[in-house]
């Protein structure tokens, strides 16, 4: 069973030395904000980390990495899911969770696809050559925020 909660700072320093000392996640996210990241437990044990941070319009950026013994079980998705449905609440005025894939990250990406996440933005070499990012975005709804209802004026 895949769970999340906060976790301490000794936790947090272990697991994100492992994952930020693995050149396969390296290359993709670095957790360095205690404050704003979490474990992702698999039977009560860290197999993952995930952090969220404030983006544009009230959105939410979702960095998640899951130790290498892990990956491709099926975890990452099932912490996303967990993740939006969990979090939702306390980002009632966000309307989309998003993550920014590295677009050399095929397996990030089809995780996100699996799982019913929206590619909104797509890399190309002419956008990098201008100095854009070099990532995929993915999004998905924020089930828990709702659109503010016309009033009707009588």
């Amino acid at each position: 069973m895949v769970t999340l909660k906060k976790i301490d700072k000794e936790e947090f320093e272990k697991i994100s030395n492992e994952l930020n000392n693995d050149p396969e996640v390296k290359k993709f996210v670095n957790f360095y904000d205690f404050s704003s990241t979490y474990g992702i437990l698999l039977n009560n044990n860290i197999v993952g980390l995930f952090s969220l941070h404030p983006f544009i319009d009230n959105n939410v950026v979702i960095h998640i990495a899951i130790l290498k013994e892990f990956r491709n079980k099926g975890i990452g998705g099932i912490a996303l899911d967990e993740i939006v449905e969990k979090y939702g609440e306390l980002f009632l005025n966000s309307k989309y969770f998003m993550l920014d894939i590295n677009y050399e990250n095929e397996k990030a990406k089809n995780t996100a696809k699996k799982n019913n996440w929206e590619r909104t933005y797509e890399y190309d070499e002419i956008m990098e050559a201008e100095g854009a990012e070099v990532f995929d975005l993915y999004v998905k709804k924020n089930p828990c925020y709702e659109e503010e209802k016309e009033h009707i004026i009588w």
